[in-house]
Protein backbone atom coordinates (compact mmCIF):
# COMPACT_ATOMS: atom_id res chain seq x y z
CA UNK A 1 0.00 0.00 0.00
CA UNK A 2 2.95 2.11 0.69
CA UNK A 3 4.28 1.64 -2.63
CA UNK A 4 1.24 2.70 -4.08
CA UNK A 5 0.83 6.00 -2.37
CA UNK A 6 3.96 6.75 -3.43
CA UNK A 7 3.49 6.15 -6.79
CA UNK A 8 0.55 8.02 -6.50
CA UNK A 9 2.00 11.01 -5.69
CA UNK A 10 4.50 10.77 -7.78
CA UNK A 11 2.39 10.44 -10.90
CA UNK A 12 0.20 13.64 -9.87
CA UNK A 13 3.56 15.71 -9.05
CA UNK A 14 4.36 14.22 -12.73
CA UNK A 15 1.24 15.27 -14.74
CA UNK A 16 1.46 19.47 -14.21
CA UNK A 17 5.30 18.58 -16.03
CA UNK A 18 3.50 16.79 -18.94
CA UNK A 19 4.44 13.46 -17.94
CA UNK A 20 2.54 10.69 -17.91
CA UNK A 21 3.38 6.87 -18.32
CA UNK A 22 4.13 6.13 -21.98
CA UNK A 23 1.23 3.75 -22.19
CA UNK A 24 -1.28 5.98 -20.91
CA UNK A 25 -0.36 8.76 -23.61
CA UNK A 26 -2.54 9.49 -26.85
CA UNK A 27 -3.29 12.75 -28.74
CA UNK A 28 -6.48 13.40 -26.14
CA UNK A 29 -4.04 12.64 -23.27
CA UNK A 30 -0.92 14.86 -24.70
CA UNK A 31 -3.50 17.93 -25.37
CA UNK A 32 -5.15 18.10 -21.87
CA UNK A 33 -1.75 17.36 -20.17
CA UNK A 34 -0.18 20.79 -22.19
CA UNK A 35 -3.72 22.76 -21.18
CA UNK A 36 -3.23 21.31 -17.26
CA UNK A 37 0.49 22.67 -17.56
CA UNK A 38 -0.07 25.87 -18.80
CA UNK A 39 -2.34 26.03 -15.96
CA UNK A 40 0.14 25.16 -13.65
CA UNK A 41 2.67 27.67 -14.94
CA UNK A 42 -0.40 30.26 -15.06
CA UNK A 43 -1.52 29.55 -10.99
CA UNK A 44 2.37 30.00 -10.18
CA UNK A 45 2.55 33.33 -11.86
CA UNK A 46 -0.45 34.41 -10.26
CA UNK A 47 1.14 33.21 -6.82
CA UNK A 48 4.28 34.86 -7.05
CA UNK A 49 2.57 38.24 -8.30
CA UNK A 50 0.36 37.88 -5.56
CA UNK A 51 3.06 37.27 -3.02
CA UNK A 52 5.34 40.48 -4.25
CA UNK A 53 1.92 42.96 -4.40
CA UNK A 54 1.44 41.37 -0.73
CA UNK A 55 4.81 43.02 0.19
CA UNK A 56 4.16 46.30 -1.59
CA UNK A 57 5.43 45.67 -4.79
CA UNK A 58 2.60 47.13 -7.17
CA UNK A 59 2.44 45.30 -10.47
CA UNK A 60 1.23 42.43 -12.19
CA UNK A 61 1.90 40.51 -15.79
CA UNK A 62 2.10 42.48 -18.69
CA UNK A 63 1.76 41.75 -22.43
CA UNK A 64 1.76 43.89 -25.49
CA UNK A 65 0.74 47.35 -23.89
CA UNK A 66 1.58 49.18 -20.46
CA UNK A 67 -1.59 52.05 -20.15
CA UNK A 68 -0.28 53.47 -16.27
CA UNK A 69 -1.55 57.11 -15.17
CA UNK A 70 -1.86 57.95 -18.83
CA UNK A 71 1.16 56.67 -20.08
CA UNK A 72 1.10 53.86 -23.02
CA UNK A 73 4.26 52.23 -23.00
CA UNK A 74 4.30 49.48 -26.28
CA UNK A 75 6.65 46.18 -25.51
CA UNK A 76 7.73 45.18 -28.57
CA UNK A 77 7.25 41.19 -29.67
CA UNK A 78 11.21 40.49 -29.08
CA UNK A 79 10.97 41.40 -25.44
CA UNK A 80 8.02 39.52 -24.46
CA UNK A 81 5.55 39.24 -21.84
CA UNK A 82 6.48 40.09 -18.17
CA UNK A 83 5.11 37.77 -16.03
CA UNK A 84 5.90 40.82 -13.29
CA UNK A 85 6.82 44.03 -14.30
CA UNK A 86 6.15 46.55 -10.97
CA UNK A 87 7.49 49.65 -8.65
CA UNK A 88 8.38 49.37 -4.68
CA UNK A 89 8.09 52.55 -3.38
CA UNK A 90 10.05 51.73 -0.32
CA UNK A 91 13.08 50.08 -2.20
CA UNK A 92 12.36 52.84 -5.09
CA UNK A 93 12.98 50.47 -7.71
CA UNK A 94 11.55 48.92 -10.80
CA UNK A 95 10.96 45.16 -10.26
CA UNK A 96 11.02 42.55 -13.12
CA UNK A 97 10.70 39.27 -12.30
CA UNK A 98 10.45 35.67 -14.42
CA UNK A 99 8.19 32.73 -13.04
CA UNK A 100 9.22 29.34 -13.69
CA UNK A 101 7.74 26.56 -12.75
CA UNK A 102 10.04 23.77 -12.99
CA UNK A 103 10.23 20.07 -12.31
CA UNK A 104 12.92 19.14 -9.76
CA UNK A 105 15.26 15.92 -10.00
CA UNK A 106 18.21 14.83 -8.88
CA UNK A 107 19.76 12.61 -11.58
CA UNK A 108 22.89 13.76 -13.97
CA UNK A 109 20.23 14.59 -16.54
CA UNK A 110 18.11 16.89 -15.13
CA UNK A 111 21.18 18.73 -13.86
CA UNK A 112 22.45 18.95 -17.61
CA UNK A 113 18.82 20.03 -18.68
CA UNK A 114 18.27 22.69 -16.04
CA UNK A 115 21.31 24.12 -16.80
CA UNK A 116 20.14 24.82 -20.38
CA UNK A 117 16.62 25.36 -20.02
CA UNK A 118 18.07 28.24 -17.39
CA UNK A 119 21.67 29.45 -18.04
CA UNK A 120 23.01 28.17 -21.33
CA UNK A 121 20.51 27.87 -23.73
CA UNK A 122 20.08 30.34 -26.76
CA UNK A 123 16.87 31.11 -25.21
CA UNK A 124 17.22 30.61 -21.59
CA UNK A 125 15.11 32.19 -18.81
CA UNK A 126 17.86 33.28 -17.64
CA UNK A 127 18.70 35.41 -21.35
CA UNK A 128 14.61 35.42 -21.40
CA UNK A 129 15.21 37.96 -18.31
CA UNK A 130 17.93 40.00 -19.37
CA UNK A 131 16.24 41.21 -22.61
CA UNK A 132 13.45 42.17 -20.42
CA UNK A 133 15.82 44.14 -18.23
CA UNK A 134 17.54 45.70 -20.87
CA UNK A 135 14.06 47.05 -22.60
CA UNK A 136 13.41 48.15 -18.51
CA UNK A 137 16.50 49.87 -18.72
CA UNK A 138 16.25 51.44 -21.71
CA UNK A 139 12.28 53.11 -21.42
CA UNK A 140 13.33 53.47 -17.37
CA UNK A 141 12.06 57.07 -17.51
CA UNK A 142 8.67 56.25 -19.11
CA UNK A 143 7.83 53.83 -16.94
CA UNK A 144 8.88 56.37 -13.56
CA UNK A 145 6.02 58.21 -14.77
CA UNK A 146 4.04 55.39 -15.65
CA UNK A 147 4.08 54.15 -11.78
CA UNK A 148 4.75 57.18 -10.39
CA UNK A 149 8.34 56.79 -9.15
CA UNK A 150 9.71 59.14 -6.35
CA UNK A 151 12.51 59.89 -9.00
CA UNK A 152 12.91 59.69 -12.62
CA UNK A 153 15.69 56.91 -12.83
CA UNK A 154 14.50 54.60 -9.77
CA UNK A 155 16.88 51.68 -9.83
CA UNK A 156 16.23 48.58 -11.82
CA UNK A 157 15.93 44.82 -9.86
CA UNK A 158 14.84 41.54 -10.72
CA UNK A 159 14.91 37.94 -10.02
CA UNK A 160 14.57 34.88 -11.45
CA UNK A 161 11.38 33.14 -9.37
CA UNK A 162 11.04 28.88 -9.02
CA UNK A 163 8.98 26.73 -7.25
CA UNK A 164 12.04 24.82 -5.96
CA UNK A 165 15.03 25.67 -5.80
CA UNK A 166 17.07 24.70 -8.80
CA UNK A 167 20.54 23.67 -9.62
CA UNK A 168 21.19 25.68 -12.12
CA UNK A 169 21.05 29.04 -9.91
CA UNK A 170 25.00 27.78 -9.23
CA UNK A 171 25.67 28.80 -12.71
CA UNK A 172 23.66 32.27 -13.23
CA UNK A 173 25.84 34.76 -11.64
CA UNK A 174 24.49 37.84 -12.96
CA UNK A 175 20.98 37.45 -11.92
CA UNK A 176 19.59 36.07 -8.66
CA UNK A 177 17.43 32.69 -9.31
CA UNK A 178 16.03 31.56 -6.30
CA UNK A 179 12.76 30.01 -5.46
CA UNK A 180 9.22 31.75 -3.94
CA UNK A 181 9.88 30.85 -0.64
CA UNK A 182 13.68 31.72 -0.33
CA UNK A 183 12.50 35.08 -1.70
CA UNK A 184 10.06 35.97 0.89
CA UNK A 185 12.31 34.79 3.32
CA UNK A 186 15.12 37.05 1.90
CA UNK A 187 13.00 40.00 1.87
CA UNK A 188 11.53 39.43 4.88
CA UNK A 189 14.93 39.38 7.10
CA UNK A 190 16.20 42.63 5.19
CA UNK A 191 12.86 44.43 4.79
CA UNK A 192 13.90 45.36 1.63
CA UNK A 193 14.99 43.82 -1.89
CA UNK A 194 16.95 41.35 -0.92
CA UNK A 195 19.62 40.93 -3.68
CA UNK A 196 22.89 42.80 -4.37
CA UNK A 197 22.49 42.14 -8.05
CA UNK A 198 21.02 45.92 -9.35
CA UNK A 199 20.83 48.01 -12.19
CA UNK A 200 21.43 51.46 -11.11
Amino acid sequence: AIMAEEGLDHLVDGVCFKKLPEEWLTPDTSAALECLSNEAGDWFEGEVNEKLRGIGILGDRCKGRIILVGEKIDIPAEVGQFDFLGYSESDDAIVVVESKMVEVGFEARFFRDEISQFATGRKSHAAQLRRKVNWVVANRDRLARAFRAKNSSPKVVCALVTLYPTFAACRIIDLPCVSLVELMEDYHAKRAWPYDIVIK
